[in-house]
């Protein structure tokens, strides 16, 4: 071969090489407009999402409500009730067959959880057995997510990782955000945020579990929904209210009530949360 060949040959492999580095930055360069574009759409919070005071009040009349022990029912002429539990690893290895026999109605189940220090995601250890047990006695299942997202990127990042914990899998009921200011002290990643921030935070998750396809739902109790986030830009999104009383007081629209952390179920050997849905009846 000669000098003059090998010249050639260098220069067009170099070309090659030159164009195939261009092809690759622009390639990396239009997917983080694409990324940044989707999650700037969802970290954007417009000023007429906000619904202002006075907020749609729920129109349940809890001197309808029932005990048959650790049982809450409810009934009346617009609404039924239907019984629950919610539970996590915390909860150790559940019978759903018996669970099922003691008359549970649905389970919120969750699916992993943010650590509230360093930050790291984690797959909560029994959710695909307790999804599968669920699912298989005939338990309509939804799923909850512990979040302590610090930046509405880190929020975007919990909903793709529940979305590839659901892939294949039937939910029955919402998808829901979970976030508190867990960890003792000062220390925990959610404390130090402001309202504004956690209230971005919340929306850009429920938002993105929208996209998804699933339907989203907000939990946290009666005090800290107010201390942590404005509400009034929750208001399109369902909300599951803990309050550990004899009747919930929170006036406004939910569907979803947690009163008990203290459940005694067979099949379940730790003592489980207790929740009651209420349910709209068909041409009510």
């Amino acid at each position: 071969m000669t000098k003059k060949r090998r010249t050639y040959r260098r220069r067009k492999q170099s070309h090659i090489l030159i164009n195939i580095i261009c092809i690759c930055i622009l390639v990396f360069a239009v997917t983080v407009l694409i990324l940044r574009t989707r999650q700037g759409k969802l970290r954007h919070v417009p000023e007429d999402k906000y619904v202002s005071l006075p907020f749609e009040t729920n129109d349940y009349d809890f001197d309808r409500l029932n005990w048959d022990g650790q049982k809450a029912v409810y009934e009346d002429d617009k609404y039924t009730s239907r019984w629950g539990i919610d539970v996590s690893s915390h909860n150790g290895d559940i019978d759903w067959k018996q669970v099922k026999e003691a008359g549970v109605e649905f389970a919120f189940i969750r699916a992993g959880y943010r650590g509230n220090s360093q930050g790291k995601l984690h797959k909560d250890s029994r959710f695909e057995a307790n999804y599968k047990g669920a699912h298989e006695n005939g338990i309509p299942v939804g799923i909850y997510f512990f979040s302590q997202a610090a930046t509405e990127d880190e929020a975007w990042e919990e909903v793709e990782l529940v979305e590839s914990y659901l892939q294949g899998k039937q939910i029955d009921l919402p998808v829901v955000f979970d976030m508190e200011e867990s960890g003792e002290g000062d220390k925990g990643r959610v404390k130090p945020l402001n309202r504004d921030q956690k209230t971005r935070i919340a929306v850009t998750w429920l938002e993105g579990i929208s996209q998804k396809g699933y339907k989203p739902m907000i939990y946290n109790s009666k005090s800290l929904l107010n201390h942590l986030f404005s509400i009034g830009y929750l208001q399109n999104y369902d909300f599951w209210v803990a309050q550990y009383n004899n009747k919930p007081t929170y006036d406004y629209r939910f569907s979803v009530w947690q009163y008990s952390n203290t459940g005694e179920i067979p099949g379940i050997p730790k003592a489980v949360d207790l929740d009651l849905m209420l349910v709209e009846k068909t041409g009510g």
